[in-house]
């Protein structure tokens, strides 16, 4: 993870701090989610995405969601957890798609390549240009990485 996010990260993830973040500023809902979006969000779609949060109390899920996300092996449980769900995915007979933007939030470039040699039948599409959000910025490009890897099915010999 890159430092800039890193140190927002260990804000938000820090209980005072980050309930203050939260449940007072409000922070991941409004600013956060629409500077991930990777272009300037619409008054309407910010409405929708502030609209499940109307009380600090309803923004308990959005606090614990960067919480949960491990980072140097923490937390140990979610570290564990997805480090099987990783095992899984190398050990799985059956075929991957993995879609990514540049720039790259978490996976830097280095990494996609360790994705692509660790797990076999993995097939990686770059979509162009997006942040975190790629659905909100490159949506066709998305529906293009799909409809392609989704053709290799129907152009692949039954064994």
């Amino acid at each position: 993870m890159q430092l800039p996010m890193k140190i927002l990260f260990d804000c938000i993830r820090h209980p005072q701090k980050g309930d203050r973040m939260n449940n007072d500023r409000y922070f991941f809902v409004r600013w956060s989610l629409p500077l991930m979006a990777g272009r300037r969000p619409t008054e309407e779609e910010k409405t929708v995405d502030r609209a499940p949060y109307p009380t600090p109390e309803s923004r308990t899920p959005v606090a614990m969601w960067p919480r949960e996300i491990p980072i140097s092996g923490k937390p140990e449980d979610m570290a564990t957890g997805i480090g099987a769900d990783f095992e899984w995915l190398r050990s799985a007979d059956l075929s991957r798609l993995f879609l990514y933007a540049k720039p790259r939030t978490i996976f830097q470039k280095k990494q996609v390549a360790g994705l692509e040699s660790a797990i076999p039948d993995l097939e990686s599409v770059f979509v162009g240009r997006g942040r975190h959000r790629i659905q909100e910025t490159v949506p066709d490009a998305i529906g293009e990485g799909l409809r392609g890897w989704i053709a290799g099915f129907v152009q692949r010999p039954s064994v």
